[in-house]
C-alpha cells in the first residue's frame, strides 16, 4: 500500500527512531511505496530507506486508480492538516501518540472536531490514551496499537475496509 507519513521533523527523537526503524526494517525485506514528509526541515536527520518529499507536496499525494493510499501522522495538529489539504481518495489514519493537548494549548471545540472527523481513522498508541480521548472528548475510539507497526495498520484498514 502507497504509504506517506507526515512528521514534524526527520530528527532525533524517541518517535522518530521507532517509526524509522520499522520503515527501516520494511524498506530492508522487498519494496515498499513509502514516503515521509517532515514539516521541519533541519541538518539534523536520522538515518531512513525511503524518499522523503516537501509537504507543499501532501495535496498531491494519493493512491494508485482505485486502490487508496494511507496518510499517516502522529499529531493533531497534523491531521487537521491532511483533512483539510488531501482530497484525493486516501486513508488518513491519525496514531495518536502523544495526548498533544496536555502539553499545548488548543481550542476544545476544534480538537473534538479533528478527533471526530468521519474522514480520520483514529488509532490510539495505548489503552490509556483511548480512555484519555473518551472521556475527555466523548468519542468512542476503536484501535488501539500498543507497538507502532505499519503492517498492523495495513491489515487493520484491510480489514475495515471488508467491512
Amino acid at each position: 500500500m502507497q504509504t506517506i507519513i507526515v512528521t514534524e521533523h526527520l530528527g532525533f527523537c524517541e518517535k522518530n527512531y521507532v517509526i524509522f526503524k520499522n520503515v527501516n526494517d520494511l524498506t530492508q525485506k522487498t519494496i515498499y511505496d513509502i514516503s515521509v514528509v517532515p514539516y521541519d526541515l533541519s541538518n539534523e536527520m536520522m538515518d531512513l530507506n525511503c524518499a522523503t518529499f516537501n509537504v507543499a507536496e501532501l495535496s498531491s499525494f494519493g493512491g494508485y486508480g482505485e486502490k487508496p493510499a494511507l496518510m499517516l501522522t502522529t499529531t493533531i495538529p497534523h491531521a487537521a492538516e491532511i483533512l483539510s489539504s488531501v482530497t484525493k481518495p486516501v486513508h488518513k489514519v491519525l496514531y495518536l501518540w502523544d495526548l498533544d493537548w496536555i502539553y499545548n494549548v488548543y481550542d476544545t471545540n476544534w480538537l473534538h472536531s479533528v478527533l471526530n472527523s468521519e474522514d480520520l481513522i483514529l488509532i490510539c498508541r495505548s489503552q490509556y490514551h483511548a480512555e484519555a480521548v473518551e472521556k475527555t472528548f466523548d468519542i468512542s475510539v476503536k484501535y488501539v496499537l500498543e507497538n507502532f507497526s505499519l503492517e498492523e495498520i495495513w491489515n487493520l484498514l484491510d480489514d475495515i475496509k471488508k467491512r
